[in-house]
């Protein structure tokens, strides 16, 4: 085993740098160097996307999603909950898989930390934070063994990569260039940030927008949403969970004219708190679904938490 191989082995092994620097006897910014080279290293290799898997279709059954959302993947974070999604996936046999954005957290474009102040410094490199978002991505798509329609609503955190382009024009289209093309590789398409995908007569987005172009927040995203929506619509990025119905004036044949929005967490390690929201008053939840589309009406067939997916796949 050549070293580059054995840096990435014990920092997946270990799940940080300061653990994976002592099991190799060598001291962490060492060890950060070496890293950032290995993956540095191992992003140039491009990957020969594997054959085509064979998905077995239940007949009359209405279409079925799994979804999840907001997995904020990042170099200082374990891949495991990918292997137990891919598990959980393989186990439904889902038509659709659909990842509701922010799947990665790009922490090295963020504007929020200068990089001349102190937390700054530690920032990955872009090069670092493409590396694990491919492995992440590729890890997927080896485990999973049927073969669901994959589809991503882009987050405000892929959308650092545009704004940075776009502070930057000197640099514009290569990092996006270079960010797509492992979605292109894995088999995923893709809707930008702020934008909608009708999917089975249901919408999905990463987070609706309001009149004034920001994201919908509050304490009671849900019931906003549903009452201003003309759709059933699923979408993330407040890393809450929430169902709520509203009822519309009038009725048809079949149900109520009503409008539900569901808001679906998100997929970080269980109890993972980035810096900034420490101490917030708002309650995580962690997870993923399987949806259902009945005639274009979003059904939540299940909600499996973190801590159930690691015990049963993990």
């Amino acid at each position: 085993m050549d070293d580059k191989q054995k840096i990435l082995n014990a920092y997946k092994t270990h799940g940080s740098y300061r653990k994976a620097a002592q099991s190799l006897g060598i001291a962490e910014s060492t060890f950060r160097g070496r890293h950032k080279k290995a993956i540095a290293d191992s992003a140039k290799n491009a990957h020969t996307p594997q054959p085509s898997k064979l998905n077995i279709r239940i007949v009359n059954r209405p279409p079925t999603f799994v979804y999840f959302t907001d997995a904020h993947n990042q170099p200082e974070l374990p891949l495991d909950r990918f292997h137990w999604l891919a598990a959980f996936i393989n186990q439904n046999r889902p038509d659709y898989l659909i990842d509701g954005g922010d799947f990665d957290d790009l922490n090295s474009l963020c504007r929020h930390e200068r990089n001349d102040s102190w937390s700054g410094k530690f920032k990955p490199a872009f090069m670092e934070d493409l590396a694990h978002s491919d492995s992440a991505r590729k890890l997927l798509h080896d485990k999973i063994t049927c073969d669901p329609i994959k589809h991503v609503t882009l987050g405000n955190h892929e959308q650092r990569l545009w704004d940075f382009e776009d502070a930057n024009p000197e640099v514009y289209g290569m990092m996006q260039h270079a960010y797509l093309d492992i979605l292109t590789r894995y088999g995923w398409t893709w809707t930008p940030y702020k934008r909608y995908k009708t999917i089975e007569g249901i919408d999905f987005t990463h987070m609706p927008i309001n009149g004034m172009g920001k994201a919908i927040g509050g304490k009671t995203p849900c019931n906003i949403i549903s009452r201003d929506s003309i759709r059933d619509v699923c979408f993330g990025h407040t890393h809450g969970i929430g169902l709520q119905e509203n009822h519309k004036l009038g009725e048809d044949d079949t149900h109520g004219r009503s409008v539900v929005a569901f808001n679906g967490g998100c997929f970080m390690p269980q109890g993972y708190r980035a810096a900034y929201s420490k101490g917030a008053q708002k309650n995580y939840w962690y997870g993923a679904h399987v949806l259902q589309s009945d005639s274009g009406r979003l059904k939540v067939m299940q909600s499996i938490t973190m801590k159930e997916l690691e015990r049963i796949y993990g």
